[in-house]
């Protein structure tokens, strides 16, 4: 009996290391990218960036001129204010504020415009890296790769950011 009891535990680690193998073959890859790096160097990506400078210039550029006259229109409101009968001050406050409204909604169109068209631009770039970001994943077999603004203490052995890039700039 005690010869079995031996044979048992000399057998117990070896059945322990023989269980534990299989499971750290299982464990879970993880990596993480940068995807404001990835998004930044992608191919096309500079030049949609100018494009959009270009764009966002000219409609500041409009909105400005248009914020110039609405400047000028109370200065001179108020230079002749004294001068003016009420009928006709309270007919200026009103033709001025309905300018202000439209200047407002013009903005906001300008702003939206702007959106709509940056979503444009800069989609199919956002399209592209997450579909490189999702085959290199399946291809290294990863079970995660994450943000790297999500992981604030990470090993840089597990940065992928270079990898991917490679992918996305030989897709065409």
């Amino acid at each position: 009996m005690k010869r079995y009891l031996k044979l048992g535990l000399l057998l117990i680690p070896t059945l322990l290391v023989s269980v534990r193998s299989p499971l750290a073959a299982q464990a879970p890859k993880i990596a993480y990218v940068d995807m404001e790096r990835v998004i930044r160097e992608a191919p096309g990506s500079a030049e949609a960036q100018k494009q959009l400078q270009g764009e966002a210039e000219r409609s500041r550029a409009e909105l400005g001129k248009l914020q110039q006259e609405l400047q000028q229109m109370q200065a001179d409101f108020q230079k002749q204010a004294s001068s003016l009968s009420a009928a006709a001050r309270q007919q200026r406050e009103q033709e001025f504020g309905k300018r202000v409204t439209a200047f407002q909604q013009r903005t906001g169109e300008a702003e939206a415009s702007f959106a709509k068209r940056q979503q444009e631009i800069t989609g199919p770039i956002f399209k592209r890296a997450a579909e490189a970001l999702e085959a290199f994943r399946k291809q290294g077999s990863y079970a995660f790769i994450f943000h790297a603004a999500s992981a604030p203490a990470r090993d840089p052995a597990l940065d992928v950011t270079n990898q991917v890039l490679a992918r996305l700039r030989a897709t065409p």
